[in-house]
C-alpha cells in the first residue's frame, strides 16, 4: 500500500481502499475500534489494516495480543519486557511492531500495567486484540481489558478488538468504542446485538454484505460499505 500526501497534509491512497480520502486526523487520533466477522471473512487482515495506518499515522508502537498464536509473521517478546520496548521506540525514533503472548486474565492486568508505566515515555501505543470474546462476555470484560477501555486513552492507548461473535462481546467495549466494522452477519443473536445499535438503514445491509465487503459505523451515527482492504 502506498501513500502520497497533497499540500494540506491529505494522505491519499494511491489503491482504492474505501470511498472516500483519508484525513490524517482519522487516524492520529487515539480511538478504540472493533471488528466483527466470521472465520475466514477477512476481519484479521482488516485488523492489521488499522492496526498498521495507526502505528504510520501515530508513528507509534503496535502491540498485538496474539490470543490464538496466529500472528506469527510479527515478532514475539516477553510480556514484561513491552515497557522496555515502548521506552527503546522512543530513543531510537522507531515504531515497531511485536505480539505478545497473554495467557490468563492475571496476566492482562500486567499488560495494562506496562502501558500504563509507558505513558511517561510519550509514546502512543496500538494495541490489537484479536479474538476479542476470548477476554469478554456480554456482561464481563477481563479487568486488564476494561482498564484500557475506561482509561486507555489517559495513557495514550488506542486498542482495536478482533471478534467472531457481537453477542459474546461485553457492551462495556462497544459502548466506548468510536467505530464499528462489520462483516457479513447472518446470527440471530448477532443481529439483534446490531439492531441495539445501527440505524435501519445500516441493519438492511449486512446480511447481504458481499465476501470480504464489510460496514463501517462511526459513533456520529454514519455508515458507509467497503470494498475489501488491500493489505
Amino acid at each position: 500500500m502506498g501513500f502520497g500526501r497533497d499540500f494540506r497534509g491529505t494522505v491519499i491512497l494511491e489503491e482504492f481502499v474505501h470511498s472516500e480520502l483519508y484525513a490524517l486526523d482519522t487516524w492520529c487520533r487515539i480511538m478504540i475500534a472493533v471488528v466483527f466477522g466470521r472465520r475466514g471473512s477477512g476481519k484479521s487482515v482488516l485488523g492489521r489494516y488499522l492496526l498498521d495506518r495507526q502505528i504510520e499515522a501515530q508513528f507509534g508502537v503496535g502491540v498485538i495480543v496474539d490470543t490464538l498464536l496466529e500472528h506469527v509473521d510479527v515478532a514475539e517478546i516477553e510480556l514484561e519486557n513491552l515497557e522496555a520496548v515502548i521506552s527503546q521506540a522512543r530513543t531510537r525514533g522507531s515504531c515497531p511492531l511485536v505480539r505478545v503472548a497473554v495467557p490468563d486474565p492475571l496476566a492482562f492486568e500486567f499488560l495494562a500495567g506496562q502501558i500504563a508505566a509507558s505513558t511517561i515515555y510519550d509514546r502512543q501505543v496500538i494495541l490489537m486484540v484479536d479474538e476479542l470474546s476470548y477476554w469478554t462476555r456480554p456482561n464481563m470484560t477481563v479487568p486488564g481489558l476494561s482498564s484500557l477501555i475506561r482509561y486507555g486513552r489517559h495513557w495514550n492507548c488506542s486498542i482495536i478488538g478482533v471478534s467472531r461473535r457481537a453477542a459474546e462481546t461485553s457492551r462495556e467495549f462497544t459502548a466506548q468504542a468510536d467505530e464499528l466494522y462489520i462483516f457479513a452477519v447472518h446470527e440471530p443473536r448477532d443481529l439483534a446485538y446490531f439492531g441495539e445499535i445501527l440505524p435501519p438503514e445500516a441493519m438492511s445491509k449486512i446480511g447481504s454484505l458481499e465476501k470480504f465487503h464489510y460496514l463501517k459505523y462511526s459513533v456520529d451515527g454514519t455508515w458507509t460499505v467497503c470494498p475489501p482492504v488491500n493489505f
